[in-house]
């Protein structure tokens, strides 16, 4: 009886955790909006003035997206950028930080490309992003479960990596469910492949 109810409480406790996060994630984005408000009212000491500058500045934002979908840049970036150059130490962390939102961001990243890799050795595969490429060189993220956002950053050659059907949203989804969100078919079978050819591979050196 003990052992089925810590398995009733284990089960239920992983049951609520996507709610969890979800509510601590809407609560903190609730918690800096409020601060961010009241931030704003103190200079203006006025509510009116707050709800106009807050809403001004959202179609600011607007418009500096539109103008960066629309024609890749936009005069406010330009002009952030310019002032970041001429800051010694600031440049270097700007210039890195943008490189980086721009693979994540950029309509002509390579981020979109998934492929498998043997990591962390031979026999084992996993999906990794292909973050940029030099000829016949892939540089590749391996994300970690249940967090995408940690991994690791490999160079390879081409030679070592097997092209994935999966799109960047799937191979997402399927490393944060930890492997239990993959109903698409035809990755399966793409799995099966890379399992076969692994052990065929196996089998030749041995």
């Amino acid at each position: 009886m003990i052992k089925k109810l810590n398995k009733y409480l284990l089960i239920g406790f992983l049951s609520i955790i996507p709610g969890i996060i979800t509510f601590q994630i809407a609560l903190f984005i609730y918690e800096k909006s409020l601060a961010l408000i009241f931030y704003i009212n103190g200079y203006t000491n006025d509510w009116i003035s707050t709800g106009l500058a807050i809403f001004l500045s959202l179609v600011f934002l607007i418009l500096v997206g539109y103008s960066v979908v629309k024609y890749g840049s936009s005069t406010y970036i330009k002009i952030i950028d310019a002032f970041a150059e001429k800051l010694p130490i600031v440049k270097n962390i700007y210039s890195i930080i943008k490189k980086v939102l721009d693979v994540f961001f950029s309509e002509h990243n390579n981020l979109s490309e998934v492929v498998y890799i043997e990591y962390p050795r031979k026999g084992i595969w996993v999906p990794a992003y292909v973050t940029n490429k030099k000829e016949n060189v892939y540089i590749l993220f391996i994300p970690t479960s249940p967090n995408p956002t940690s991994g690791f950053t490999v160079i390879v050659n081409e030679k070592e990596v097997i092209k994935s059907e999966m799109t960047m949203e799937e191979a997402t989804s399927f490393i944060i469910s930890i492997g239990v969100d993959l109903e698409k078919e035809e990755i399966i079978k793409e799995l099966i492949e890379i399992g076969n050819v692994s052990w065929h591979l196996r089998d030749n050196l041995l």
